[in-house]
């Protein structure tokens, strides 16, 4: 699939600066861990926006809120696919919001149990977190695909207190998440 990465403003874009600059594509996917708990129907987090390097990436069309228990068992959702400058790159950050959802209401993030119930995963300290992610060996060759799956391990990321659920610390969060190409 054809990835490519433009971003808003000109200092902050990712495009190429010139038509003779080398490019390539680069795709975002992501997939879920399963979690162990029988009571739990369905996970939503909703994505605000995917930031490479500091700069928003253009090819992700959000927010999404998405059910990360659907996205087990090899299954994957794209979040997007964009054409960028090609060279090295470091540090993708993946942003939820844990207030809103994809249509302005609420929560952002929440466990849906089996009794219809929702609990809303709450982030410490905020609404919205940047998760940074480092994949190995993030280099987007010319005229070449670079594909990145994140990974959301909900066994590391939610915790369940008696029957209410919330995210684990920020910094624990950060590493229940991983991306890989």
């Amino acid at each position: 699939g054809l990835v490519a990465l433009n971003l808003g403003c000109e200092e902050s874009s990712m495009s190429p600066g010139n038509e003779n600059e080398a490019v390539g594509n680069i795709s975002f996917s992501i997939t879920d861990a399963p979690i162990d708990d029988s009571s739990v129907s369905a996970a939503f987090v909703t994505v605000t926006e995917i930031k490479v390097d500091g700069k928003i990436y253009e090819g992700f069309k959000g927010p999404k809120t998405i059910n990360l228990l659907e996205l087990q068992n090899g299954n994957s959702l794209s979040l997007g696919h964009y054409q960028i400058a090609a060279k090295s790159y470091s540090t993708i950050y993946l942003v939820i919001n844990a207030e809103q959802d994809a249509t302005n209401s609420g929560p952002g993030c929440y466990i849906l149990k089996t009794d219809g119930s929702k609990d809303k995963l709450e982030l410490s300290g905020s609404n919205d977190l940047a998760i940074s992610l480092q994949p190995s060996d993030f280099e987007v060759a010319e005229n070449g695909t670079t594909e990145i799956i994140m990974d959301f391990d909900l066994r590391k990321s939610i915790r369940n207190d008696d029957g209410n659920y919330s995210f684990v610390s920020n910094s624990q969060l950060t590493s229940a998440v991983r991306a890989e190409n």
